[in-house]
């Protein structure tokens, strides 16, 4: 995962998003498509293909934006499994991220001894990556 070309560090919001991404999801730094791909340049890897997809699939006009699997709005939704199953999984982020239910359930399991303890703190820190890059 990289950033697009269009971060620009000097922005209080985009270095929020950039910040929450990079705790959320565990990568200790995000840089710039342009600037990873001239590190792997640098290291003798040679790039046949680099495309930024959100772009592609835009300049596409396809149908739905890139990401619509971690939207809650109903509005991209091509089905209604898709609707079942995308909107279950950002209940259950949400919950989590909010301390809601679910985060409630991690914490009685790091308790019992039913799950490793910092599950919660994990989990919690994976929904707020996600909640980031929406």
């Amino acid at each position: 995962m990289v950033l697009t070309n269009s971060y620009d560090d000097t922005n209080p919001e985009h270095r929020r998003i950039r910040l929450a991404i990079e705790r959320g999801l565990g990568i200790p730094n995000l840089v710039t498509m342009s600037a990873a791909m001239e590190a792997m340049r640098r290291t003798g890897f040679q790039l046949d293909v680099a495309e930024d997809m959100a772009e592609s699939l835009n300049a596409n006009e396809y149908e739905y934006p890139w990401y619509y699997v971690m939207d809650t709005s109903l509005k991209w939704m091509p089905s209604i499994r898709d609707t079942l199953t995308i909107n279950y999984t950002n209940i259950i982020s949400e919950s989590v991220r909010s301390g809601g239910l679910l985060s409630h359930f991690l914490h009685a399991g790091e308790r019992l001894h039913l799950v490793s303890p910092g599950t919660e703190r994990v989990v919690r820190n994976l929904a707020l990556g996600h909640k980031a890059i929406l």
